[in-house]
């Protein structure tokens, strides 16, 4: 909420309707995660979450390409701590032990 509370939201209720359909659709069980808010909103004016997550360009890209670099930017941002970086992406433990090996993402 807080999150959403400090985005400026040029496109106004607009942006911010379609904003809520995309993080009902992307978000999983556990709920949002503030990873899964930097992917909808890159342009957040929240320095230090800018800090904790690299934002991710998302031009000419597969939704797979952006999964794989979300996890890989997650892990370093984690030092490589698998159980870490899945609590943060709000997936499980084994979950991200299939993405890893599945995008050949190496540790």
């Amino acid at each position: 909420m807080e999150i959403l509370s400090n985005y400026p939201w040029p496109g106004n209720v607009r942006e911010l309707e379609n904003t809520i359909e995309r993080i009902v659709l992307m978000g999983s069980e556990d709920g949002i995660t503030k990873f899964d808010m930097l992917l909808l909103l890159p342009a957040l004016n929240d320095e230090k979450l800018k800090k904790e997550f690299k934002t991710i360009p998302m031009e000419n890209k597969t939704l797979e390409d952006l999964e794989k670099e979300a996890i890989e930017n997650a892990l370093e941002n984690n030092g490589f701590n698998q159980s870490q970086t899945a609590q943060e992406l709000g997936i499980s433990l084994r979950q991200i032990g299939y993405k890893i090996k599945k995008y050949g993402i190496t540790i």
